[in-house]
């Protein structure tokens, strides 16, 4: 059920950015984000120890985020990774800012929480309230596209992620991924 969630929710994504209006965008004056502009980002997430044995846990990310003044992106997002172990989903709000430090890629850092909940192979369901801090670098490939390259410290109110020594609350993990702004 959790991977039907996220596959409508994907496709949900990629049909709203169909349709979508591109927006033009001076770089050289606001950096890859522009005030009013709504943001639909697909990130890989790699997470390097993400199952019991171990091996590295591959998933999927899709965000719809705005820019507002204040914050360079306010949005929500759902994340789902799916490994020998657990399939693992998250469903969150967060924020992120940016800054132009005159260099042709933008740096950011964020903060988001929402509610994660897993479902172990061999164990009973995991629920818990999560805390993310992220960062990392945003490249705008042109006007309308983004490179983003981010890592992601998740905490959980409770032993949630699945990691080679069993169940922990804290979890790191990487993200490779496109935004289209329009």
């Amino acid at each position: 059920m959790n991977k039907l969630i996220t596959i409508l929710f994907s496709a949900a994504l990629m049909v709203a950015s169909s349709w979508a209006k591109p927006f033009t965008l001076e770089l050289d004056e606001t950096g890859p984000l522009s005030t009013g502009a709504s943001l639909i980002t697909t990130t890989f997430l790699i997470d390097e120890d993400g199952t019991n044995d171990g091996s590295i846990a591959f998933g999927v990310e899709g965000r719809f985020g705005q820019s507002f003044q204040s914050l360079e992106e306010v949005g929500i997002a759902l994340a789902h990774m799916d490994n020998e172990d657990a399939d693992t989903t998250r469903l969150y709000v967060y924020a992120n800012d940016q800054y132009d430090m005159g260099l042709s890629f933008f740096p950011f850092v964020g903060l988001g929480v929402g509610y994660g909940w897993a479902d172990p192979d061999d164990a009973e369901d995991l629920e818990s309230i999560l805390l993310f801090f992220e960062g990392g670098i945003r490249y705008p490939l042109n006007e309308n596209m983004i490179i983003n390259l981010s890592a992601r410290i998740g905490i959980a109110d409770t032993d949630f992620y699945i990691e080679d020594d069993g169940v922990n609350d804290k979890n790191l993990e990487l993200g490779v991924g496109v935004s289209f702004q329009y």
